[in-house]
């Protein structure tokens, strides 16, 4: 058996505000609820389709991507786009 250590360090800046924060979280937590789903499938239960197409579109985001295919940075940028416009 081996062990490890893991270190963590906080990012300075955030990458968020924190009132951007839960929509991170839910998209994120949405995005890997289902195994082998497409993500905007998933969110299509927490935010308008419209919105989630033209999203996806701005950060050139396949409409049949899955969640681990999308990184750090697309996760935070969709937050980003679709905050405020939950249903």
């Amino acid at each position: 058996m081996d062990s490890a250590c893991v270190c963590l360090v906080r990012r300075e800046p955030p990458l968020l505000p924190p009132e951007q924060r839960n929509t991170f979280t839910r998209i994120v937590k949405r995005g890997f609820s289902q195994r082998r789903k497409m993500m905007l499938k998933l969110l299509k239960e927490d935010w308008p389709e419209p919105h989630l197409v033209a999203g996806f579109a701005r950060l050139a985001l396949s409409p049949q991507i899955r969640a681990e295919e999308v990184s750090l940075e697309q996760f935070t940028l969709l937050a980003q786009a679709l905050e405020g416009s939950r249903k």
